[in-house]
């Protein structure tokens, strides 16, 4: 093997160094409790602003932003594929596609811009947080498939 080229399994670099995969895999994990965190935190604060979502909207926040990044993690650490990173990729995406739209540029009651009185700044730090985590997770969760087919 060429010293300074990464072994491939099906075309993909596989990353050998167990520290770093751990150090990744941590990080993942911090990111995606991070995320609930934040998101239980927001929600609490669409309930004291009085912000409302449809039905669907409920049921997105619910199942993609919510119940999909706990799975997609599990997956990660349970069966050490790429399910796991495949699931938090398109979670995190969809989350971060949702949010920012909803938050910084419609015309709905979620809009930042929208809330007023004592809630308006700590939603609009957790809108804010939420973006970068789940952009972040959407990136790091990318990374994870770009560098690895499975850990060994």
């Amino acid at each position: 093997m060429t010293e300074g080229v990464a072994p491939r399994v099906n075309g993909k670099a596989v990353l050998k160094d167990p520290p770093l995969v751990a150090r990744i895999d941590r990080l993942m994990l911090a990111t995606v409790v991070g995320h609930f965190l934040i998101t239980s935190a927001h929600a609490v604060l669409h309930l004291g602003a009085g912000v409302d979502l449809s039905v669907a909207q409920l049921a997105f926040v619910v199942v993609v932003i919510i119940a999909l990044p706990l799975y997609a993690i599990y997956r990660h650490y349970r069966h050490r594929g790429t399910a796991g990173a495949v699931l938090l990729v398109v979670s995190m995406a969809a989350s971060f596609l949702f949010g920012f739209s909803f938050h910084f540029f419609s015309g709905t009651g979620d809009n930042i811009a929208h809330v007023h009185g004592g809630w308006a700044l700590p939603f609009g730090v957790t809108a804010f947080a939420l973006t970068v985590v789940e952009l972040f997770g959407t990136v790091l969760a990318g990374a994870v498939l770009r560098r690895r087919v499975r850990i060994s």
